[in-house]
């Protein structure tokens, strides 16, 4: 397509979206022409004037029905979400967890090959083992509990 082509395409819908802007101001500027007269408010008599206690009564269980109405729409909006992130915090602890079991179980095989040297060893072998195998069940106790969720 060459530059003239595309020039006389865009300038005529410049000039169309130009025309149309106008128009709808026009449009929107303008008085109505069907104005709509305003009629009294009249009660039928089928139709008996309400007390002042029972429109009282009648907005206060409109108050009531649309607090109730928010209530279980919060819930309803709610409840998934929270359910998904106590699920995804659980994740997120049993990954520490074990981030942590890992690392004493790293530290646990370095000291367990200088065990026989020393009495000293012996013992931080013990605990290294011993801190594994603990924050290994709170690492999988953690996911077992986000795959309950």
């Amino acid at each position: 397509m060459d530059k003239v082509r595309l020039g006389r395409i865009l300038g005529a819908g410049a000039r169309h979206a130009a025309r149309t802007a106008v128009q709808a101001m026009d449009a929107a500027t303008a008085p109505d022409p069907n104005p709509q007269a305003k009629r009294p408010e009249v009660l039928s008599p089928q139709q008996p004037r309400r007390s002042p206690e029972a429109t009282l009564a009648s907005v206060a269980q409109t108050v009531r029905a649309v607090d109730q109405a928010k209530r279980s729409a919060k819930q309803a909006a709610l409840a998934p979400l929270k359910k998904a992130s106590k699920a995804l915090w659980l994740e997120v602890t049993g990954s520490f967890f074990l981030l942590f079991a890992l690392a004493f179980a790293v530290n646990a095989a370095k000291v367990r090959d200088g065990i026989h040297m020393a009495s000293a060893n012996h013992n931080r072998f013990l605990l290294y083992s011993a801190l594994t195998l603990l924050f290994g069940y709170f690492s999988v106790s953690s996911f077992m509990n986000a795959n309950k969720r």
